[in-house]
């Protein structure tokens, strides 16, 4: 059984709502998923499956059982009561059950509620309130049997808090939102739980972090935006404590964008074919989902999912409906298994490079990861010159990095092939981009120059196919690597980078720029000497003026 806590320092960042579509969504694999409901002074998990569970069916829930532990000082005889069953539309689907906080509706329940002491419970050194939750988990192991045990964890720093992300579970999720508040809260506990006493028995801390309800960038000055934040975010995770036992190495955070329609109706989208409601939030979802489910767990399952679509009989009599059902299973399960198959038999159909593209693109934007395999395919359609793309720079980016020595050389030929496709189309900033990724990533001298004579080389050309309107934004592009002190020694003391910035200048029209050069001798001999004849020009110029 693997225990998953869903936790946010505030409330009303979209945790309950990404909890129930992870849960719906692990049905869909034949997973039997039991869900706890331990936001107990607000709960709302049950309103997620109201489809499924009317709040007025609730009698009793996890404040009744905890309760009825603290007044006798026993267990309840079993979880029967305490829990529901949550119906799936179809026998193949997977078990899901619910604790709910209890029945909301009745003076019991916050009497009950306010009647539990805590800090006695949990602290308390005669008290065995720590046994009493790990033998709540053990009855659900036993009693109940379900692969996974999702827990809705309350918000803040709560003496329940520490129940859900340290006794309990082995993944924790924390969800947050774009403020000083829910960012510091967030260290503070994810720190805490680093520092709390584990048994040798439950591993490393597995945390995974979500920023939720920003809005989804259209424009790319906001997707720079976007990462800058992500970025700032992770530096603040990863800032080093003075104590080193707590400092941890958070490598990416996932993303969860605001979806004003979801929010008012919050509907299940994963796992939900009668909902024909489209939102990005479906790919996010997913890509949580594959973030955070062990992969291992749901491998049989698309295993044989695959097997009953790919016969022989299938493959030979009906390849249309093959095709049909892996689009389908694609659309519904993103991952590389899935779309593996999916391409091959693309390519045993012939099916044009822009169709395969368009599948490598759906994976990636569900998943943001590709196994090795659909990796290789992407950079071969991508180096066939007769593909007409459009390209994603950031695959091209991941590729390149599976191959740390050789990045720099390989990235350069990719890079090359991308001036390809601006020739006939291709998106130039995707160029520039690349090549400034690639200087981050040189780290000597031969290798720097080797990416600005290609940069320069870029606006140079670029010069020549651009029309009028765009020529300045092409030289403010240009100066900035100019101007930016670690390129501009490089570019000052070689003559070759050095002849193609002045031809830079000259093209662009920047008269005056050129002036200043030629006004400081030490430039002036080094122009005439790259370039007499260019020297010759400029100098009669200036004269005459």
């Amino acid at each position: 059984m693997e225990t998953i806590t869903f936790y946010s320092y505030k409330g009303g960042v979209g945790r309950t709502l990404a909890l129930a579509n992870i849960a719906n969504y692990l049905s869909r694999f034949k997973k039997s998923v039991c869900m706890i409901d331990f936001d107990l002074e607000a709960p709302g998990l049950h309103y997620k499956f109201s489809n499924y569970l009317k709040p007025e069916a609730i009698n009793k829930g996890l404040v009744d059982y905890i309760h009825y532990y603290v007044e006798t000082e026993t267990l309840p005889n079993s979880l029967e009561g305490y829990y529901y069953e949550l119906v799936p539309e179809q026998p193949t689907l997977g078990r899901i059950c619910l604790f709910p906080a209890g029945n909301l509706g009745t003076s019991d329940y916050w009497k009950n509620l306010s009647d539990i002491d805590w800090r006695k419970l949990l602290y308390d050194p005669e008290s065995d309130g720590i046994l009493f939750f790990l033998e709540f988990k053990e009855r659900i192991r036993n009693e109940l049997k379900p692969d996974f045990l999702l827990i809705d964890s309350r918000t803040g720093v709560t003496e329940t808090g520490g129940i859900c992300m340290v006794l309990l579970p082995e993944i924790r999720v924390f969800f947050l939102v774009h403020n000083r508040e829910n960012i510091e809260g967030a260290r503070k506990i994810m720190r805490g739980i680093q520092k709390a006493e584990r048994m040798e028995s439950d591993g490393p801390v597995k945390l995974y972090f979500v920023l939720a309800r920003i809005p989804k960038p259209k424009e790319p000055a906001e997707k720079e935006f976007e990462t800058k934040i992500l970025n700032e975010l992770k530096d603040y995770l990863n800032e080093p404590a003075s104590d080193q036992q707590v400092s941890t190495e958070i490598e990416d955070i996932l993303i969860l964008h605001s979806d004003r329609n979801l929010e008012l109706s919050e509907l299940l989208l994963l796992g939900n074919e009668k909902e024909s409601v489209e939102s990005h939030l479906t790919s996010e979802y997913l890509r949580l989902f594959s973030n955070i489910i062990p992969k291992e767990l749901i491998q049989p399952e698309i295993k044989n999912m695959l097997e009953t679509i790919l016969t022989r009989d299938n493959i030979l009599y009906n390849p249309n409906k093959v095709q049909e059902e892996l689009e389908s299973l694609a659309a519904t399960y993103p991952f590389n298994e899935v779309y593996e198959q999916l391409i091959s038999f693309y390519e045993l159909r012939n099916a044009k490079s822009s169709k395969i593209l368009g599948a490598l693109h759906n994976l990636w934007n569900m998943t943001n990861n590709f196994s090795d395999s659909i990796s290789s395919k992407y950079i071969s359609i991508f180096m066939n010159k007769e593909s007409t793309g459009p390209f994603e720079i950031e695959i091209v980016k991941k590729y390149l990095e599976t191959d740390p020595m050789n990045i720099i050389d390989e990235g350069l030929r990719l890079t090359s092939v991308y001036n390809y496709h601006l020739s006939i189309g291709g998106d130039k900033n995707n160029i520039i981009d690349m090549y400034y990724w690639l200087l981050n990533k040189a780290s000597d001298e031969v290798n720097i120059k080797k990416i600005l004579k290609k940069l320069l080389e870029l606006f140079i050309r670029s010069y020549m196919l651009s029309n009028s309107s765009n020529m300045m934004n092409e030289y403010i592009e240009a100066k900035k690597l100019f101007e930016n002190k670690k390129y501009s020694e490089f570019i000052l003391q070689d003559n070759e980078l050095f002849k193609s910035w002045i031809y830079i200048i000259s093209y662009y029209g920047k008269k005056e720029e050129i002036r200043i050069l030629l006004d400081n001798p030490v430039m002036a001999d080094k122009i005439k000497a790259i370039d007499p004849q260019f020297y010759s020009i400029y100098m009669t110029e200036q004269n005459a003026v």
